[in-house]
């Protein structure tokens, strides 16, 4: 049997690789699926999400939400796609991003925020996420490339496979790992303000997260995120005034 030489290999699969930029290491990387396929994705996901929640009916709530989100769009580093902004009509205190472009919002998250400042961090954060393939990863690391690749072609997915997608969406919705948070809260910062929102809409509203955090009943997957929230809350300063406080520090 001829053996096909390791540098053909290794020119095939980068041929058929795209490279992305990363606006956080300002370096281009390697990935592994098209916009298209990765839409895809998330229009089929986004279907299950709204069979399992009732989209808010309240015109108003839907149209700031998508007003906020568009204006954070046009400042992103990744405007190849189209960005979906709905209110999902729960009260959990929440918001999630699904790969290729669809940002949610729960209703008990919306009527936490106080002013348009801190509804553009929350979404900010989201598109983040969306920009850097955190979703997507989060989802390849979960589900495994195949599966994805069954959702990317539009047909309706078997039972294992429903079954397994609805596993990770509930990921998607509870947990990033440290560094994406800390990568998506940076980036929030940035879009922020070159979209002309203020920045420190971003700390007013972790502050209010953490006491809602700190109120809530600890659950398994939330343990992941709810003890660093300081340390989110630093690098947000951090990214706006370029210096971390003594109370930063303390808080730790």
């Amino acid at each position: 049997m001829r053996r096909i030489p390791f540098l053909f290999l290794l020119l095939f699969f980068a041929n058929a690789c795209a490279t992305q930029f990363n606006p956080y290491t300002r370096k281009e990387e390697i990935i592994f699926m098209s916009d298209e396929e990765e839409v895809e994705i998330g229009r089929s996901l986004s279907r299950q999400v709204e069979k399992r929640f009732k989209v808010l009916e309240d015109f108003s709530a839907q149209a700031r939400v998508s007003d906020v989100g568009q204006k954070i769009v046009e400042v992103c580093e990744r405007r190849s796609i189209l960005y979906y902004f709905k209110v999902l009509d729960k009260d959990d205190k929440n918001a999630f991003a699904l790969p290729g472009g669809y940002v949610y919002v729960f209703k008990g998250l919306l009527e936490e925020v106080e002013n348009d400042h801190e509804l553009a961090y929350i979404l900010a954060h989201e598109i983040a996420h969306i920009v850097a393939r955190h979703s997507v990863d989060l989802l390849k690391k979960n589900l495994g490339f195949n599966i994805l690749m069954v959702l990317a072609k539009a047909g309706a997915p078997d039972p294992e496979t429903l079954r397994r997608t609805n596993s990770a969406l509930d990921m998607l919705m509870l947990s990033y790992s440290r560094e994406d948070e800390l990568m998506a809260d940076k980036l929030a910062v940035r879009f922020m303000q070159k979209a002309g929102f203020n920045p420190e809409g971003a700390i007013s509203f972790l502050e209010k997260f953490k006491e809602i955090k700190r109120k809530e009943p600890i659950r398994p997957l939330y343990g992941r995120t709810h003890p660093y929230l300081n340390e989110r809350m630093r690098a947000v300063r951090e990214e706006i005034y370029g210096k971390i406080s003594f109370e930063d520090y303390m808080n730790e």
